[in-house]
């Protein structure tokens, strides 16, 4: 799932005036209270509105599920569901999970803040949505079209992706219809779709069977088509994994040829043997015998299945090529795509860590000159005047610096936002000298590390540290460091904040 999913059980505001709050996380969610809930049953309601939190400044479209008290344990289950899922990044992002008086009498519902995942697959196929982006676009181009062919390769793309982590989890779906997919437009260009599973079930194991078909498609893919190859009756019981592959194999069919159904009709002789063509000729996955035995179904993989569908995108790839900094990398792989589209990218690049990253070269070289700062007002000589006359594991020592800040800042308790030159709420101007003790051993910790790894080793007999040998006396628990080199770690903690607010960003306090 592309971008932070924010999974907690929040403290709720009053919430009037169709505004649901938590001031402790920062995030709101919004609605028209004099709405007609989007769906609505005995047992939950959804609310269409706009969710709003420090990763989400401009909004995101979202619903607000909220569930009649009496069903809590289908609010439970919901939940575990949901943040299952939400780790695998399969289905709608999981926003919040909090409580709140709907209807004005007093009574609070469980209630699941999610992502709004847009109009239902089936009914953009039909025709039957009037979606668009900006009034301008529809969320999918006629069939046929030179921009069609690419926005149903990206809802292929994104469906995979979630299909096959899903799976590599062990959780099946069962109906992957058109109408379980959600697609939604972001930008004009055919890769700016994105679609979204919805509705997978956690239970079913690779050895349970379908004791009889649930839909007509389920009867179509798994008994006519086989016994119409066969030439007689065949009876075929499918496992979940092949009837989410064969529904996988239809959804594809519905997706490039317009088809909207496979169960009947006028046409319906045409349609089939359009997609027994289809089968043979473009799905790997999945396919039928000539004979009319029971059909075969494999696992989605990432290079039979995907990478060639990503490259063709244009889509990046989230590996070290791409992400050079070890921190951006770990930070795209959070969002659990193999390569992200250009929505997904700019949600990766505009938080604080990237925007850190963008800056690495010029913070290892501020740190270079606060190291030499601190050096001299200690008296001591500094054997390197400019940061690129230092060997190249030195300077690599002061990007790995400059990279770790975030941790650093996160082990106090606070958060790194990024700053527009105001003033932040509850933003933290300079640490306390406990903090800065804090700070000062896991710089030192991360620094022995660091050396060790490079091949560095201790000696006792020397008074500093020989670069060309890779010896230090340093290398030893901060609490064996003499006061001098304790009081020079503390130096370069109380540095840290003008080095973050050099980087555009700033340090605050969550809940402020």
């Amino acid at each position: 799932m592309e971008g932070t999913v924010k999974y907690q059980r929040s403290r709720s505001g009053s919430g009037q005036g169709g505004i649901v709050q938590d001031f402790e996380s920062g995030w709101r969610f919004s609605y028209d209270p004099a709405q007609t809930p989007a769906a609505s049953s005995r047992r939950k309601r959804v609310f269409c509105g706009t969710f709003v939190d420090a990763l989400h400044p401009d909004g995101m479209a979202a619903r607000a599920v909220a569930f009649d008290p009496t069903f809590s344990a289908s609010f439970g289950v919901e939940c575990a569901n949901l943040g299952l899922l939400s780790t695998l990044g399969v289905g709608p992002k999981l926003f919040a999970i909090t409580q709140h008086d709907f209807e004005g009498t007093g009574v609070r519902w469980p209630t699941i803040v999610e992502e709004d995942a847009g109009e239902s697959l089936a009914n953009v196929l039909r025709g039957a949505c009037a979606g668009t982006w900006l009034g301008s676009l529809p969320i999918l181009h006629p069939t046929g079209t030179p921009e069609r062919e690419a926005e149903n390769k990206k809802v292929l793309y994104d469906v995979y992706v979630q299909v096959m982590h899903a799976h590599d989890a062990g959780i099946y779906h069962r109906d992957l219809r058109c109408e379980n997919v959600c697609v939604r437009r972001f930008g004009r260009e055919p890769a700016d779709i994105r679609a979204t599973v919805i509705d997978f079930e956690l239970g079913g194991t690779l050895r349970q069977r379908e004791a009889k078909a649930r839909a007509p498609l389920y009867h179509t893919l798994f008994c006519e088509v086989p016994s119409h190859l066969a030439h007689q009756r065949v009876a075929f019981a499918p496992n979940p994994l092949e009837l989410d592959m064969g529904y996988l194999a239809a959804l594809s069919f519905h997706l490039d040829g317009g088809a909207t159904a496979l169960n009947g009709g006028a046409h319906y002789a045409q349609v089939l043997e359009a997609f027994l063509r289809y089968v043979a000729k473009d799905v790997a996955y999945f396919g039928y015998p000539a004979d009319g035995t029971p059909p075969f179904a494999r696992h989605l993989e990432l290079s039979l299945d995907v990478d060639a569908m990503a490259h063709d995108l244009n889509l990046t790839k989230v590996d070290g090529q791409t992400f050079a900094s070890a921190q951006l990398l770990a930070l795209a792989r959070s969002f659990c795509r193999p390569y992200l589209d250009r929505e997904g990218l700019m949600n990766c690049m505009n938080t604080p860590e990237a925007k850190l990253d963008a800056l690495i070269d010029r913070l290892a070289v501020a740190t270079f000159e606060t190291y030499k700062m601190l050096r001299r007002a200690q008296g001591k000589t500094v054997p390197f005047e400019r940061f690129e006359d230092q060997p190249e594991d030195l300077r690599r020592s002061d990007h790995a610096q400059a990279e770790h800040i975030p941790q650093k800042v996160r082990a106090l308790g606070y958060e790194l936002v990024v700053s527009d030159g105001r003033v932040c709420a509850g933003e933290v101007k300079s640490f306390s000298e406990q903090q800065v003790e804090l700070l000062a051993r896991l710089e030192h910790d991360r620094w022995i590390e660091e050396r060790l790894q490079a091949g560095w080793t201790l000696d006792v007999t020397s008074e500093a540290s020989d670069p060309v040998a890779r010896t230090s006396p340093f290398l030893v628990p901060y609490e064996e460091l003499d006061e001098d080199m304790k009081e020079y770690d503390r130096d370069v903690a109380r540095q840290l904040i003008p080095l973050i607010r050099r980087a555009g960003l700033s340090v605050v306090r969550p809940g402020d």
